[in-house]
């Protein structure tokens, strides 16, 4: 059984979107992947090395720092967004040459923003759950999900890679669009949607967490469909397999 990766991803919300309907930006990974290949998902992935040198401004600890500090990373790298607080003085064409400068190994996460006087905060970067890959996957990740405010006079761009296209949707759209089979999503994205659609309101992040696959206990189902639900069950299988895979397909009725 592979050992979950830590990793972060932001669910980056436009700025000034309804509170009733908001507004998410999410990804369509490429359908050449062959981890969850055409799926639409969050931008975020794997921590990088620097990310523990990153200072975070009012964060509760130095885990949540390095989460953060990984999120914002990976935000900027995957959309050209820069969530940092001083980034409002650049200008895109900066933004594009310091993405350059980070992707060419020119410059470090941690110089880049000490370079150019930026800092992250806290406030800033939303906790909204930590999900686990369950154990029957060839890859695992332990992931923070953030959700963030999409700076003024900042758009995102896919940037050409793993990602194929991404797109400002509203949350109850993405769910809808889930539920006609247009579009595949894994546990997180979908719950989501699903806690997005119901919209900004003050209890949100108690409705992000309310699940407890949300705070890092095992997913015990994938519904890929509606009505068609995967369960992995633990058999004693022919190695290096340790599951079973079940299916459930079914009608409302």
């Amino acid at each position: 059984m592979p050992t979950p990766k830590d990793a972060a991803a932001v669910i980056l919300l436009r700025q000034n979107t309804d509170s009733t309907n908001p507004e998410i930006y999410w990804v369509k990974r490429s359908d050449k992947l062959a981890f969850l290949g055409g799926f639409h998902a969050f931008p975020g992935g794997q921590l990088d090395e620097t990310d523990t040198e990153v200072t975070v401004q009012n964060s509760p600890n130095p885990e949540t720092s390095v989460m953060i500090s990984g999120a914002a990373r990976e935000l900027f790298e995957e959309l050209g967004v820069l969530a940092a607080r001083g980034a409002k003085q650049l200008t895109k064409g900066q933004r594009v040459s310091l993405l350059d400068d980070l992707e060419s190994g020119r410059m470090s996460w941690p110089t880049l923003l000490a370079h150019y006087e930026l800092y992250l905060d806290a406030d800033d970067f939303t906790f909204v759950g930590r999900w686990v890959t369950p154990p029957f996957s060839p890859k695992r990740f332990d992931t923070w999900f953030f959700l963030v405010t999409c700076p003024a006079k900042q758009e995102p761009n896919v940037i050409p890679g793993e990602l194929a296209s991404g797109e400002w949707v509203s949350a109850a759209n993405g769910f809808s669009r889930w539920l006609n089979a247009e579009a595949f999503a894994v546990p997180p994205t979908l719950h989501a949607l699903k806690t997005l659609s119901h919209g900004l309101t003050s209890d949100l992040v108690e409705r992000f967490l309310a699940t407890p696959q949300a705070q890092g206990q095992s997913v015990r189902r994938i519904e890929f469909r509606p009505n068609y639900i995967f369960f992995p069950i633990r058999t004693p299988t022919r190695p290096p397999a340790t599951h079973t895979n079940c299916y459930l397909v079914y009608n409302s009725k």
